[in-house]
């Protein structure tokens, strides 16, 4: 017959050796999630700017500042609080003249004990409306 008492002293042992294995794997979930969860604030919000800056009135706006402005704005609501470079630039000719955003933003991530990229960014193209 096996005594109980001795089988306590394992169990410990196999708790602290598998305890570190499953909070790394839970850190590096939500490490991950969050990361793409940001990752797709930035695609919208390049998105938002390329919009916003495509149907602008070139004779009353600047396309250029209103797309950073409408890039900050959906940043902001989003929650990604790193720092943002946004680029804006026009090419073509009418009628199939383009506005392309830019969108590079600094990443930390949460916990910081995986690996994860430093950034997050996505490039928008879109046709401008008013030609």
């Amino acid at each position: 017959m096996q005594r109980k008492n001795g089988r306590r002293g394992s169990n410990a042992i196999e708790f602290a050796l598998t305890l570190p294995m499953v909070v790394m794997l839970l850190t590096g979930i939500m490490d991950y999630g969050f990361y793409f969860s940001q990752q797709q604030v930035v695609v919208h919000a390049a998105r938002a700017g390329a919009r916003r800056a495509a149907v602008s009135d070139p004779e009353t706006e600047n396309a250029s500042e209103v797309a950073k402005a409408e890039v900050a704005r959906v940043l902001e609501g989003g929650g990604v609080t790193g720092a943002a470079q946004v680029g804006v630039a026009f090419g073509g000719v009418s009628p199939n003249a383009t506005v392309t955003v830019d969108v590079k933003v600094d990443y930390n991530g949460l916990a910081g004990l995986i690996p994860i990229p430093g950034a997050l960014g996505s490039t928008i193209s879109s046709r401008l409306e008013r030609q």
